[in-house]
């Protein structure tokens, strides 16, 4: 494994704080560096729903709807792999074959892993609180076998990234609603409102000032600026 590689997901890691989106092409990255086979991001806020992601990598080859809609492994997971030290997360893996956080003779694993030639169950809790929680998880086949050392390394420099990451995500979605719920207001303003940047070019214009415009013989928008025409000069 080439320690450099693990650099080149660094930038993806942060530009899905602002384009959410993005968090899957980041899974993907994560799942080819391991070799895994499945991956998955999960990030859960008790406070701000909309801020709860879960991104994966490798979609099950067998009940993919009932996969999909069921992620309560992911907390038998995490609960197993919570570090004592939330500043110092670990990596832990097991076999799904013995005593571990999957039970052997669990739906997951009679329905997908087995089917899918999955063995092998890799994870971390990255952030654990009373409000917040994040954890990685990674699967892999009983022919590709454990995770060595350098694949492990590899993981562990990436974590301290997607921890700060997604509580820029956490943030950015914070923000992202308190402007969709001033705009709301402002959409409703009985007053016309058209706001300017610095450079002024109109950044917003409220239903109420572009019905005024529409109605005004002498004002008109073009390619978004606000125009004023005066009679005399159409003469």
């Amino acid at each position: 494994m080439d320690r450099r590689r693990s650099s080149h997901i660094v930038p993806e890691i942060y530009e899905a704080t602002i384009n959410p989106s993005h968090w899957d092409y980041v899974v993907s990255m994560i799942a080819k560096l391991t070799r895994s086979k499945y991956a998955c991001l999960y990030y859960k806020n008790k406070e701000m729903e909309f801020a709860n992601t879960i991104a994966q990598y490798g979609q099950p080859e067998a009940d993919s709807a009932e996969f999909g809609a069921q992620c309560d492994w992911l907390d038998e997971l995490f609960g197993e792999v919570r570090s004592d030290d939330p500043d110092q997360p670990r990596f832990c893996q097991f076999n799904c074959e013995d005593a571990g956080p999957i039970r052997p003779e669990s739906d997951l694993v009679d329905k997908w892993m087995r089917p899918s030639g999955l063995l092998h169950v890799g994870g971390s809790q990255f952030v654990n609180s009373d409000t917040h929680q994040a954890g990685l998880a990674i699967l892999r086949s009983k022919r590709a076998g454990a995770w060595d050392q350098g694949e492990i390394r590899v993981i562990d420099e990436i974590l301290p990234h997607l921890r700060r990451a997604l509580n820029i995500h956490s943030e950015f979605t914070f923000l992202r609603l308190r402007q969709d719920a001033l705009l709301k207001g402002l959409d409703r303003l009985v007053i016309g409102l058209i706001l300017y940047d610095r450079q002024a070019k109109p950044v917003y214009i409220n239903p109420t000032a572009k019905a005024i415009i529409e109605a005004h013989p002498a004002l008109s928008l073009v390619e978004g600026d606000l125009l004023l025409t005066n009679a005399e000069d159409d003469r």
